[in-house]
């Protein structure tokens, strides 16, 4: 048997088809369906899609191209201002002549 809009059941005469039959026969849905309908619409409208970014990353790419050791007396061999001692330390020293300045000058600054 059809229901009413209360949940009622109503009688629908045989001869009455069509239509008007269905709307009469139609029943309000629970109200559960209809509380989770208003939720999922709610969660769908206040969701915001950021425009989609292109990737970006960062390689660090090395290659070998020599397979060879340096040791540091060959690369400071040129240098004037490296030296090593007897005992293998690298030092670096370099002689130069520097500017002059008197306290008194940078006092007032």
């Amino acid at each position: 048997m059809p229901f009413n809009f209360h949940g009622e059941r109503i009688a629908i005469p045989a001869k009455q088809t069509g239509h008007c039959a269905k709307r009469l026969g139609a029943r309000m849905p629970a109200p559960h369906l209809f509380a989770s309908l208003v939720i999922c619409l709610l969660f769908l409208a206040s969701c915001q899609l950021a425009p989609p970014q292109a990737p970006e990353w960062e390689t660090e790419i090395n290659l070998p191209i020599i397979n060879k050791r340096f040791a540091m007396q060959e690369i400071i061999a040129d240098e004037e201002d490296f030296y090593s001692d007897q005992n293998g330390l690298v030092h670096f020293a370099s002689e130069a002549q520097l500017d002059s300045f008197y306290v008194g000058e940078r006092l007032a600054e």
